[in-house]
């Protein structure tokens, strides 16, 4: 086949092909023209804005001016009226003096077997706890024939004690003595120097002689000391 072939139309297919070639060019020179014509007919910004819209991305001018803030006022706060009442003018009166508890001096003294709680408050060294405590074991013991016996009670230490040792003085005379003879068992338990084995030990005497001279009888057993015979001497007694 030879190239010429190619490229061979018949005289109805030049013709149709000049045809089309010649509404292609028309339709290309018509939207030249428009063009022109459009551009023609805007103002100079306009065409600025169209010939750089390619090139940058058009910006609003609003969008580059800073909008001043514009605060809110504030809200007002209502005030709350309250009716207040007229001031009433009170009277003061002065608050009635409370009594001190005023201590003891130097070389005052108080009966250690007849001083209450308010007395003993009154003895440096000595408050309200310690007041009942002495108060408590002096009825217990039937009262106290020395001040030493101060030791014995609940809490009461060395320094303590040579702190308010000076201030009693010891009335034997109002000490409670009892008639062992006539007490229960129970009654000689509660008392401080008389423990289980010395209670059993008296009560076994009483049993076996019906009657005691004095505690002279109970030098021989072990469960009294001859430190116990003289201090139950004090409270105890034989008929």
């Amino acid at each position: 086949m030879n190239w010429r072939d190619l490229f061979y139309f018949s005289s109805g297919e030049r013709r149709a092909l000049s045809f089309l070639l010649s509404l292609i060019l028309i339709a290309f020179i018509l939207l030249i023209l428009n063009d022109h014509f459009t551009i023609e007919s805007m103002d100079s910004d306009e065409k600025e804005r169209i010939l750089f819209s390619s090139d940058k991305k058009e910006i609003p001018e609003d969008s580059l001016i800073r909008q001043p803030v514009v605060e809110k006022p504030p809200t007002p706060v209502k005030k709350k009226i309250t009716q207040t009442s007229p001031k009433k003018n009170f009277q003061k009166y002065p608050s009635p003096p409370f009594p001190k508890n005023e201590k003891l001096k130097a070389g005052e003294k108080v009966d250690l077997n007849r001083a209450d709680t308010t007395l003993l408050k009154k003895v440096p060294g000595i408050g309200s706890a310690f007041a009942r405590r002495i108060v408590g074991y002096r009825n217990l013991l039937g009262g106290f024939y020395s001040v030493e016996q101060l030791k014995e009670v609940y809490g009461m230490e060395e320094e303590r004690f040579l702190q308010i040792e000076p201030f009693f003085l010891i009335d034997k005379s109002h000490i409670r003595q009892r008639k062992i003879d006539a007490l229960s068992p129970d009654s000689l338990l509660k008392h401080p120097y008389l423990n289980y084995p010395r209670q059993r030990a008296i009560t076994r005497k009483l049993k076996q002689q019906g009657q005691i001279s004095g505690w002279e009888e109970f030098i021989l057993l072990e469960e009294f000391t001859p430190d116990d015979i003289e201090k139950l001497k004090n409270y105890f007694s034989f008929n």
